[in-house]
């Protein structure tokens, strides 16, 4: 059951705005919290909830989203990744499926509010201009290179924390991140080098 400020949340805008504030408020958590130290288990556990259904995600939800995973990645501050639990990263994993599904959902939603629209031709009236897409495709370019980015780093930190010959697989619905860890030795071993 939802809760939005005491009272039951009965439509899916009602509960997408929720989430967002969730959101939000994990967010404020993080940059208040002393030396900016969060318990990333229970941080990813929350986005979990919150993102489990992709129709109740907007897009400053999925923004929001993207920003914090960045964080929890990211967790020593600088751009050398730290060692992260398996746990997390899979949560990360089902979390970028989500919020890609729901980027989806919202481009079916629009082409098929797009299709369903008929204008009359023999109308006088002045017509209704169409609802603005929700998001360019520079946006949606954008987006999707820091979601891109995620699962690099997902896959990077997979392979920290794996031993030298083990594979590491991250299973979601829609994605597989799949990594194997060999020794340097081996790698100069399988570079194949074409002839000229």
């Amino acid at each position: 059951e939802y809760s939005v400020s005491g009272c039951n949340a009965v439509t899916t805008e009602a509960v997408t705005k929720e989430n967002t504030k969730k959101l939000e408020d994990l967010t404020n958590l993080i940059t208040s919290s002393p030396n900016r130290t969060v318990n990333a288990t229970a941080v990813m556990a929350a986005m979990d909830e919150i993102t489990s259904d992709p129709s109740k995600i907007d897009s400053d939800a999925r923004n929001i989203s993207v920003a914090l995973m960045s964080k929890i990645l990211n967790v020593n501050g600088n751009d050398e990744l730290a060692p992260v639990s398996t746990g997390v990263l899979q949560k990360c994993a089902v979390i970028v499926t989500n919020v890609i599904e729901s980027v989806i959902m919202e481009d079916e939603m629009f082409n098929d509010e797009d299709s369903s629209t008929s204008i009359d031709v023999n109308s006088t009236a002045s017509s209704t201009p169409a609802k603005p897409k929700v998001k360019s495709n520079k946006e949606k370019s954008i987006f999707i290179k820091k979601v891109t980015d995620i699962v690099e780093k997902i896959s990077i930190l997979q392979t920290k924390n794996a031993s030298i010959g083990t594979t590491a697989v991250i299973v979601t619905p829609k994605l597989t991140i799949y990594t194997k860890r060999t020794a340097p030795k081996s790698l100069s071993s399988e570079i194949l080098f074409p002839f000229i």
